[in-house]
């Protein structure tokens, strides 16, 4: 009899011992971490941004070479200004910028003076050709004289057509008489002025008056020569 409650009392123990590491076992494996899933994860690939197409800016179109963009044709040189007839000076041997020697070329590009067929090369443009003539040789090319015929352009001092003879005397310098008017000279260097009177010089006045004045790079003839 105490045999069978031996018996079943070490069954109930081992029952109850069994039941206890079964829950041990669960508890155990509810608290350990979890490890890495050993199934693969698809992961989603980033769709690639288009990039920015960059806009080629359209530059201006270049003028033509040569062109000054001011209406002037190329390789065209413009001429200075000219100055008005009563602002020009006369010197021994030119007038303003005109200088007796030049070149027919040089007188024509002044923009004073222009080219003409006939004896005359050369001859003032207007308003300069009232009061001015020109001597010109074509076959030298170059200008002989200027030739000042109205009471403008003068000289610095302000001699010139219609001074008289005693503004005169004491600055140039008498030369004879040339077809019947008395001549007075200055001479610089190689330039001439020359003045010719309304009177031979045997009958000069303080008031006897320059009737013409003449420039050159030799004495002037102060023969009103010229166009």
């Amino acid at each position: 009899m105490s045999m069978r409650i031996s018996r079943r009392v070490a069954a109930a123990v081992l029952g109850a011992a069994l039941v206890a590491g079964v829950g041990v076992g669960v508890a155990a494996h509810e608290l350990r971490p979890e490890g890495p899933s050993e199934r693969p994860v698809a992961r989603e690939t980033p769709t690639p941004k288009p990039s920015p197409t960059r806009t080629k800016s359209s530059a201006p179109p270049r003028a033509p070479s040569g062109s000054s963009g001011g209406g002037s044709g190329a390789g065209t040189t413009p001429r200075p200004a000219l100055l008005p007839l009563a602002s020009l000076t006369v010197t021994t041997g030119g007038v303003g910028p005109l200088r007796a020697g030049m070149t027919l070329d040089e007188a024509e590009d002044s923009g004073y003076l222009e080219r003409v067929d006939g004896p005359c090369p050369l001859r003032f443009r207007s308003p300069y050709s009232s009061a001015l003539r020109v001597s010109a040789d074509a076959t030298s090319g170059r200008v002989l004289s200027f030739t000042v015929v109205g009471s403008v352009p003068r000289t610095r001092s302000g001699l010139g057509v219609g001074s008289t003879y005693a503004q005169l005397r004491d600055v140039a310098q008498p030369g004879g008489d040339v077809g019947g008017r008395a001549a007075m000279f200055v001479q610089d260097g190689s330039g001439w002025i020359g003045f010719a009177l309304d009177a031979p010089t045997a009958e000069l006045t303080d008031t006897s008056r320059v009737v013409l004045v003449q420039v050159s790079a030799a004495r002037p003839a102060l023969d009103g020569a010229g166009c």
